[in-house]
């Protein structure tokens, strides 16, 4: 009982929450947000740590959904400054769709 009580009011927290952020935020332009990523790319002297960091809580906003993700990798390859980097990173990304696609496959067989 107590559990259910302290879920409840948790609720009814985020709920308050939520309705005062549209309040005095306003609602947020997805078209807007959505630019912001797209046109996001590293800044000289910015670490990719960084960069990443600032793009995984801006593409948080474009409300992408499934496609969060992969969107988020093409803004990483476009945006990022050093090619070398950009090599790796594109590497490194096609590795790991190639055995998420391989470990999907012996799954389904």
């Amino acid at each position: 009982m107590v559990c259910l009580s302290r879920v409840r009011k948790k609720r009814d927290i985020d709920r308050v929450i939520k309705l005062l952020e549209r309040h005095f935020i306003g609602a947020t332009n997805e078209t807007c947000k959505r630019y912001v990523f797209n046109q996001r790319n590293q800044e000289v002297g910015e670490s990719f740590d960084s960069y990443l960091a600032i793009l995984q809580s801006l593409v948080k906003t474009c409300d992408y959904n499934e496609l969060q993700n992969s969107l988020l990798h093409d803004r990483i390859v476009i945006g990022i400054l050093d090619n070398t980097k950009r090599k790796m990173y594109k590497v490194a990304v096609l590795k790991k769709s190639r055995n998420s696609f391989q470990q999907h496959q012996c799954e389904i067989l």
